[in-house]
């Protein structure tokens, strides 16, 4: 049974930042595109149009792109709770029973389970110092319980 909790918000959110810039890029490179697309003039300058309105369009998938992927990471960066038998992370919930071992390798804390599932997490969006010390922690007083 759960008892106590810790909870470590994610401390990078650029990702939504990132999402704004990409939309509002989104928006010009499309009026680009339709702009230079129903531009009528002379043969020279319709293929120079033609030629503004498929690099505007490039432009706009592109952003497309990383405006989806930017909220797909934002959506992903939800906090990691530490609780008095389990830690839950983006990636599900993991009893301590279940951890084979959890380990700091360069800028990430990575948790195994018994199952192969691996939870992944990043200095670039935790605390992972924080965190892995706070693991251990709980992990101690739970293994001191049983």
């Amino acid at each position: 049974m759960t008892e106590w909790s810790q909870t470590f918000e994610a401390v990078n959110s650029n990702h939504f930042d990132n999402f704004w810039i990409a939309l509002a890029v989104d928006i010009i490179a499309l009026l680009a595109c339709l702009l230079f697309y129903r531009r009528r003039v002379g043969k020279l300058s319709y293929n120079m149009s033609m030629l503004f309105s498929m690099f505007s369009f490039f432009v706009f998938i592109i952003g497309v792109s990383t405006s989806f992927f930017s909220w797909m990471a934002f959506q992903k960066a939800t906090p990691v709770r530490i609780t008095s038998d389990s830690i839950e992370t983006p990636f599900g919930k993991a009893p301590y029973a279940n951890i084979i071992k959890a380990e700091m390798e360069d800028d990430l804390l990575i948790i195994e389970e018994k199952n192969k599932k691996v939870h992944v997490i990043s200095k670039k969006d935790f605390a992972v110092e924080k965190i892995y010390e706070a693991l251990r922690e709980s992990v101690d007083r739970w293994k001191a319980k049983q």
